[in-house]
């Protein structure tokens, strides 16, 4: 919930009629036993920021958005054995620390962006493929003030739009929107600031809630190890120790994980 409306529902919310933009009280009437959970920026950082140490196990090059991991694969297919076998280790890793994902494959950061956001999971290799998919987008995928402006003139997907002239294109919905669609499409360049591994790896995370068994606990602290072995394997380096804090109430437990030769292993560390 932001601002007194529903940001994001789950299945079961959307299957009740609960949409996005859809007011608390209103929420509640749909759907009684509704739990309410306040939007915490914090939380998604901390969240993004995880994510990005635990790619470091796919690829070196990753850039942040506050809604997005970019994650720059060409050099890493042949590692993986090809894009279907990277894709679905990247599945894999996300899934397994309680996250659900969108997921998209372009030759451009933002096509890869706006193919993921709409939930299409294209996975393009080349430029001709992945312009057909992002003609096919809705007008929507664009600045909330370019896309009414183009559905009041008919347009309805981004093919629409790009067969208006570019001068006129650019007086209905302004120069950055038609910027942002020529990035996508890879007629201007998109560079992007490379994600900076941080030199010392110290990783909190916010539980939502107390926990008081080992099973949760472990779940949990999988997002901590898996962010530790993407750091490590970013820095072609290993551990013989590292220490996890669980905070209690009013005090705290170390727990010191040892090893007799250096580890990276996500799955090991997972064990002990």
């Amino acid at each position: 919930v932001e601002q007194g409306r529903i940001l994001l529902g789950d299945g079961a919310a959307r299957q009740a009629g609960v949409e996005s933009g859809t007011g608390v009280a209103a929420a509640r009437m749909l759907l009684p036993a509704i739990s309410l959970i306040v939007r915490n920026s914090s939380r998604e950082v901390a969240a993004m920021h995880s994510l990005a140490c635990w790619a470091g196990c796919l690829t070196p090059r990753i850039s942040l958005t506050p809604d997005t991991l970019l994650l720059e694969i060409g050099g890493c297919l042949r590692l993986f054995g090809g894009l279907e076998k990277l894709v679905a280790t990247a599945k894999e890793g996300v899934l397994a620390q309680g996250f659900t994902l969108a997921l998209a494959v372009a030759p451009t950061p933002m096509g890869a962006q706006w193919l993921a956001r709409t939930g299409m999971a294209a996975l393009c290799l080349d430029d001709r493929t992945m312009r057909q998919h992002l003609e096919a987008l809705p007008v929507a995928i664009l600045p909330d003030k370019a896309s009414s402006a183009l559905s009041r003139f008919g347009a309805r997907t981004l093919a629409d739009a790009r067969r208006l002239p570019s001068a006129a294109l650019a007086r209905r919905i302004g120069v950055e929107s038609l910027q942002l669609m020529a990035r996508a499409f890879g007629e201007i360049p998109d560079p992007r600031a490379d994600f900076v591994f941080p030199e010392q790896f110290s990783l909190p995370l916010q539980l939502p809630a107390s926990v008081e068994t080992a099973g949760a606990l472990l779940f949990a602290a999988r997002r901590l190890t898996s962010a530790l072995a993407g750091w490590l394997t970013a820095r072609q380096a290993g551990v013989r120790e590292f220490t996890l804090r669980l905070q209690h109430r009013q005090e705290e437990t170390r727990l010191d994980m040892q090893f007799a030769e250096l580890k990276a292993d996500a799955g090991r560390f997972e064990r002990v």
